[in-house]
């Protein structure tokens, strides 16, 4: 057995130091996609620019320290490993190794043979847990080193760089134990309260924008067999797909779309938490239920998370470099479609937090697939640029591959096929139907095969009551039930 496998799984303390010292310091990894390319088979390693500790060296360390484990993490997580190194440097030796050498420099890179992709949700080979904590390594190393390289870069910022990448190295060990196929879930026990439905959405006057949108251009949308739901930025309603009738109706601010339960009775929202909205009373649900994941897309201090809310746990979406402008969860809550403006990101599985599909590639099929590049691509209206790019959808077919909305084109994983451009687009839980929604219309498709027209209702009889919104983001309780009652009464035209 390798000796540098006692890094993952060692017996005792003196196993990771042994691991260490039998990296060989020519076979080292100093890119995220050194990590992933072919190293003939042998063990290589990441360099720290900054002193780390091994979970599995915390008890000696803190007791040459002469304090608690929970005191050594708290230090360690506050100001990184490098506030502890001279006072270790000079405590006793454990069995003969210099108590400095508790702290490592060095991060084992197992062969790939070791470690190999996973076939993923889509059919893609793809990291798996093990790969995706290797990589986070592998950024965080890279980000601190470049630091440690700019003049004038604080200590502060420094300290913050060191202690996120001691995290990803804990989070490293920890995913090894449980195996590849692990979730990349870590704590995060604040958002369990902070995201639960708690009845109806707080009166808003003022959502994300910049500008107050147009109160009738469609934000989100969802679709079931029997009912459609529509997001405005004042307001959402259900209506039949049978009849077009309005059947439920309420003003809420600025809510994103998160699917339908498997019933199709109740649909979930995200905005500062959670709402879980019923169709058939209107009522506005508390409390995680059954019928979702609950999983939410969360963008704060300029980084990017999925947060799975009722077990109060996240996961940094290191993939992502800049600023996500598509956060689409698909109908059943399974996946997300997250991508910045680079083109970072993809799909990822809610379930695991772990990237499924890269969008680079999917670009790449569809280029190689798009057999009409002579014809023009319609645009959509670019004024007021919603947010997470509503128009985009992304649903897992029967045939184990992604269906995608975005720009006006429906790709179902083989084939791209131009429909129309739209303000929002949604997915039907089993994929097997689209709704897009433009100025005018909202329009069904069913997607067995090439997309085939399934319906579609006139939304000029909402003009009006959508007008009247604005006014109503703060009115009181019985202004806003009875715009609601009105809004029952409003009947969609099918074309």
């Amino acid at each position: 057995m390798d000796v540098e496998r006692g890094f993952f799984s060692p017996a005792n303390a003196l196993d990771v130091v042994r691991a260490v010292a039998a990296l060989d310091g020519s076979a080292r990894v100093d890119t995220p996609d050194g990590v992933l390319a072919d190293g003939g088979g042998a063990w290589r390693h990441l360099e720290s620019p900054c002193a780390l500790v091994h979970p599995a060296l915390a008890p000696a360390i803190a007791e040459r320290l002469r304090k608690t484990e929970a005191e050594l993490w708290k230090l360690v997580h506050e100001k990184g490993a490098g506030a502890i190194a001279k006072r270790l440097a000079r405590a006793r030796k454990l069995d003969g190794v210099p108590a400095a050498q508790l702290l490592i420099r060095r991060v084992p890179v197992p062969p790939l043979a070791a470690r190999p992709l996973e076939r993923m949700p889509g059919g893609r080979l793809m990291p798996g847990a093990d790969n995706v904590r290797l990589l986070e390594v592998a950024r965080r190393a890279q980000l601190a080193r470049r630091l440690r390289e700019i003049d004038g870069v604080g200590e502060a910022l420094i300290a913050a760089a060191d202690v996120a990448l001691q995290e990803s190295v804990e989070a490293l060990c920890a995913t090894f134990d449980a195996g590849p196929a692990a979730p990349l879930w870590e704590p995060a026990p604040e958002y369990r309260e902070r995201l639960r439905p708690d009845g109806a959405p707080a009166p808003a006057q003022r959502g994300g924008w910049l500008d107050a949108p147009d109160p009738a251009r469609a934000i989100g949308c969802a679709i079931g067999r029997d009912r459609i739901v529509l997001v405005f930025p004042w307001a959402v309603l259900a209506i039949a797909r049978a009849s077009g009738k309005v059947t439920q109706a309420a003003i809420a601010t600025d809510l994103a779309t998160r699917g339908l339960d498997a019933g199709e009775g109740r649909a979930l929202f995200q905005r500062e938490r959670l709402y879980v909205w019923n169709l058939a009373s209107g009522e506005w649900e508390s409390g995680y239920g059954d019928g979702f994941a609950f999983v939410a897309f969360v963008e704060e201090h300029e980084l990017s998370y999925l947060v799975d809310a009722p077990h109060g746990r996240a996961r940094r979406l290191s993939e992502l470099a800049d600023y996500p402008i598509i956060a689409a969860a698909s109908g059943d809550g399974r996946f997300y479609w997250i991508e910045d403006k680079e083109g970072n990101g993809g799909a990822f599985e809610s379930a695991r937090a772990i990237l499924v599909e890269r969008s680079r590639d999917v670009v790449a099929d569809a280029r190689d697939q798009n057999d009409d590049d002579d014809d023009e691509e319609e645009e959509e209206d670019r004024e007021a640029s919603w947010s997470y790019s509503p128009q985009c959808a992304i649903a897992l077919g029967p045939d184990d591959r992604f269906r995608r909305f975005f720009d006006g084109v429906y790709h179902d994983g083989a084939r791209l096929h131009r429909i129309a451009p739209a303000r929002a687009a949604a997915f039907a839980r089993d994929a097997r139907s689209l709704l897009i929604v433009d100025r005018e219309r909202a329009r069904c498709f069913t997607l067995d095969g090439a997309p085939a027209p399934g319906g579609e209702f006139s939304l000029a009889p909402l003009a009006a009551a959508l007008a009247e919104t604005p006014s109503l983001a703060e009115a009181a309780a019985d202004a806003r039930a009875a715009w609601s009652r009105r809004a029952r009464s409003l009947v969609l035209p099918r074309a």
